[in-house]
């Protein structure tokens, strides 16, 4: 049976989360307190037994002044021990139908590794989402700076409005205050001003840039201060939309026209 789960499913969600991704107790739980709902949530029961999982996260495209309804399908998981007998196949192919009837545009996904992308094509979805990645190193940054005030605090609802603010004039994923959240408890850091934002942690020795824009030449150099400033790091890599974007990142089902017509779609941060 696939429907939405109950609140008694909800200890057996996270127990299938964490066998599946192997992400400690405290990351599922903070998910779960800051962002979970039955409603944006299919699962797959047999004996009233949850076998997968499915959450929906939703979000809007913004393309210029039409917006469209979308869902971001995350923490896809099936019990292991019932992987491969075609139950998040059947999971995938009936949550994305009723989807379809609630009046959803479109259903996103970001597949974990590249060899996921073709268990995806099977379902109609089609590759459309992109972004640019570019590597710098620190001395490279700091010839192609301006100094700048900037902000860092963690208030997701100014962030977020800036966010949608900046990327305004490009064709992107806007999400809801609480699903930006996620960011913030999975380590992420946040650095804004009125034209330009970046979102990025730290690995060893390089800067990952998950998730920035800016709205012209200057604004990026600014940038470029913010994050010299806040880490101490030798090597940056950052994702950002373009025209021409480079590194493919994620697939689309359309579940009515496909209205984005091959163009490319940023999605920037990944909720991990």
């Amino acid at each position: 049976m696939i429907c939405h789960p109950s609140l008694t499913d909800i200890s057996r969600i996270k127990e299938i989360w964490m066998e599946c991704f192997g992400d400690d107790e405290e990351t599922v739980d903070f998910y779960l307190k800051t962002c979970f709902s039955l409603e944006d949530c299919f699962v797959s029961k047999s004996n009233d037994k949850v076998e997968a999982v499915i959450q929906m996260i939703p979000c809007r495209i913004i393309d210029g002044n039409n917006e469209y309804i979308a869902k971001y399908m995350y923490a896809v998981c099936t019990d292991p021990l019932l992987q491969g007998r075609g139950i998040m196949s059947s999971l995938i192919n009936e949550a994305c139908e009723i989807e379809k009837r609630n009046g959803t545009d479109a259903v996103l996904c970001i597949p974990a590794n590249k060899g996921l992308f073709d268990f995806y094509y099977k379902f109609g979805f089609v590759d459309g989402i992109y972004s640019s990645s570019v590597k710098s190193l620190r001395n490279e940054l700091k010839n192609d700076l301006t100094e700048c005030l900037y902000n860092c605090n963690t208030k997701i609802t100014d962030f977020n409005l800036l966010r949608n603010t900046v990327l305004k004039d490009r064709l992107f994923v806007s999400f809801p205050d609480k699903y930006m959240k996620l960011c913030k408890g999975f380590e992420y850091s946040f650095c804004w001003s009125e034209d330009f934002y970046c979102i990025f942690n730290c690995d060893n020795d390089t800067v990952f840039i998950a998730d920035c824009y800016w709205i012209d030449e200057n604004a990026k150099k600014k940038m470029n201060y913010c994050l010299l400033n806040e880490t101490s790091l030798n090597q940056f890599v950052f994702n950002f939309p373009s025209d021409n974007a480079n590194t493919l990142k994620g697939v689309i089902k359309y579940l009515k026209d496909d209205f984005l017509n091959k163009r490319q779609l940023y999605l920037g941060i990944k909720m991990e």
